[in-house]
């Protein structure tokens, strides 16, 4: 098996034994871990004016670690007493989006937050090289050697796994840090299972006739889906294409290929055996336009892929992909189906609230998609799903180079310390906000608990999303959304072949 259990990376007991103690300008914070691994922070000894009072922004979106954000907000200024941070809490994906491109638009810089989920800053500015063309990001590598006194002094870059930080380049340059991995897989509830005489299935043939009893039974929708359950999609894909990969690479010759970041394209074959091997391989978009005009969603491969998808999301609630995610989570906790596919981000809240229901709760796990006993023809048996880093938190060079960007750094270093993002994590599983997945900070450790219910989440090697681009996943124009998701229904529910839906759902080139 590729995966790997988080039990045997992340330690079983969960417990936080430091204190943050405040102090007062001129005065010595100890920050005491109980193993001695912060030291002490000196006040005065910091690399901005600290006679000057400034403040630092804090962008999140609401329930993303908001508890937690606020409290290492509130343990910096205690530490810092001269440096404000305010916590900017955001509605909505929708909202953030708007107010961060908002803000990178604008020429005066100073109006946006110094901290903020970096990734919705790349689509509106055109990619992350733009920006640091323009100079508006920063980049971690300036960081990496750089001491973290609230980690004992060490090195910012002990605090994570050096493979994991390729995670969120571009072109080399780090614009964020590993702070979470977030995943999908699916959740299923014993219970019910048990009631059924049916076992947790083991593969896609045992899914598939676990839920077609289940339905039998009177489950109206054996799998409850968030729209996050189009990864499985991918997965399919992924696993009737990674053989070939290398025919949808940038390649040398290529007008995009760089031979200082694309090398690992070179010569590249998928090993089944590491699946790992891929992590860093980088697409071809003209290559992939390219098969998608020749074929236009329509060949053997493309229509087996969407036969396989319909085998297992036959069984979703109608229209999944405009299903709420809180609704869909309800649902399930209701006992409305056995199986829930979606993220990893829901399990502390699904974990609490099962708690909270006592008596009435029920016995749950978690389960990676499973392989096929009997894989179609060019396809691999094993299906890899996302499981990728997660919170990415950027910093905005509002204030160019300087005093205040020293001020952003440091506040970004005292989060980023595994002492306070032990902190961040635990108080944001007591406050039942979202807790994407598992910890990426070297020393973070969860609950035995929870590292079992995150278990089907985690292995070794992610799915390549852009295989669920080739096959045409989500292909169409904002404007045909609802015309698209009516085609999917139609086809989910068999009233259309894969061709038909590629044809009628304008996803065709």
């Amino acid at each position: 098996m590729k995966k790997r259990f988080l039990a045997t990376v992340l330690a079983a007991a969960l417990s936080l034994s430091a204190v943050l103690t405040g102090c007062t300008t001129g005065g010595t914070a100890s920050v005491n871990d109980g193993g001695g691994s912060s030291g002490t922070v000196s006040a005065g000894n910091e690399a901005w004016d600290s006679s000057k009072k400034d403040k630092i922004v804090l962008s999140v979106i609401n329930n993303y670690y908001t508890a937690g954000w606020k409290q290492m907000a509130e343990e910096y200024m205690k530490l810092h007493p001269e440096t404000e941070v305010v916590v900017d809490v955001v509605a909505d994906n929708d909202a953030y989006t708007q107010k961060v491109t908002t803000w990178l638009t604008s020429d005066d810089l100073t109006q946006a937050a110094d901290i903020i989920h970096i990734n919705f800053a790349s689509g509106p500015m055109g990619g992350y090289n733009v920006m640091y063309e323009k100079d508006m990001i920063y980049d971690f590598n300036d960081m990496m050697d750089e001491t973290n006194p609230y980690n004992g002094g060490k090195k910012v870059s002990e605090a994570f796994n050096k493979d994991d930080l390729p995670l969120l380049q571009d072109l080399g340059k780090q614009y964020a840090l590993p702070f979470d991995f977030v995943g999908v897989a699916i959740m299923y509830n014993k219970d019910i299972l048990d009631k059924n005489n049916i076992a947790v299935p083991t593969t896609n043939e045992e899914l598939v006739a676990a839920c077609t009893k289940l339905k039998e039974a009177g489950f109206e929708a054996p799998i409850a889906a968030t729209s996050e359950a189009s990864w499985y999609l991918s997965s399919i894909a992924d696993a009737a294409l990674r053989a070939k990969e290398q025919d949808f690479l940038v390649q040398a010759g290529d007008g995009l290929y760089d031979a200082a970041t694309m090398s690992v394209n070179d010569g590249f074959t998928f090993n089944e055996n590491d699946w790992t091997c891929d992590r860093y391989t980088i697409m071809s978009g003209e290559r992939i336009a390219a098969y998608q005009m020749e074929n236009k969603f329509l060949d053997d491969t493309t229509v087996a892929v969407w036969d396989e998808f319909r085998k297992v999301a036959q069984f979703f609630q109608t229209n999944y992909a405009s299903s709420s995610s809180t609704e869909v989570l309800s649902s399930f906790e209701l006992g409305n189906s056995a199986f829930l596919l979606s993220g990893s981000w829901n399990v502390g809240v699904l974990n609490s609230d099962i708690q909270e229901m006592g008596e009435d709760g029920f016995e749950w796990g978690t389960m990676a998609f499973p392989k096929y006993e009997n894989a179609p023809s060019g396809f691999q048996s094993e299906l890899r799903t996302l499981y990728s880093v997660g919170n990415a938190m950027g910093i905005i060079k509002t204030n160019g180079d300087g005093d205040h960007l020293e001020r952003v750094k440091d506040f970004y270093k005292f989060c980023y310390s595994p002492e306070n993002s032990q902190k961040m994590f635990e108080t944001t599983l007591a406050a039942g906000n979202f807790v994407q997945g598992p910890p990426a900070i070297i020393g973070v450790e969860l609950s035995e608990e929870l590292n079992n219910k995150l278990a089907g989440f985690v292995q070794e090697g992610a799915v390549k999303g852009d295989f669920g681009g080739i096959v045409g996943q989500d292909k169409y124009q904002t404007a045909d959304q609802g015309s698209y998701i009516e085609a999917l229904n139609s086809f989910l529910k068999g009233d259309l072949t894969a061709k038909e839906f590629a044809k009628n759902s304008r996803q065709s080139p």
